[in-house]
């Protein structure tokens, strides 16, 4: 997909077209899992509760992409995921510390 269509599409979707998020959706999420699979360092299937945050966190950023910020939205993507994987990580390991 092209940076313009990126940027049409997240708009629209944006503006409550449900018909074209869920295009965006399908669109990257094989991205999705790949980026996951790299941040978590090992294979990652869709059943893995870390794919279902990858997905959350592409939701959020088809919700606050902004280009006018000079980021493309792969990268943006890719860092809100890495975000929300790290908080996930953090929480899990504080849950363990404590039992």
């Amino acid at each position: 997909m092209e940076n313009i269509e990126v940027i049409e599409a997240t708009t629209s979707a944006q503006n409550g077209d449900d018909l074209v998020r869920e295009r965006l959706i399908a669109h990257y999420k094989p991205y999705v899992l790949n980026t996951v699979g790299h941040i978590c360092k090992k294979f990652v299937s869709w059943s893995e509760e870390e794919a279902s945050i990858g997905l959350i966190a592409l939701n959020k950023a088809i919700d606050t992409y902004d280009a006018s910020k000079g980021r493309t939205f792969l990268n943006y993507v890719y860092l809100l995921i890495k975000r929300d994987l790290i908080d996930f990580f953090r929480k899990k390991r504080m849950k363990s510390t404590y039992r």
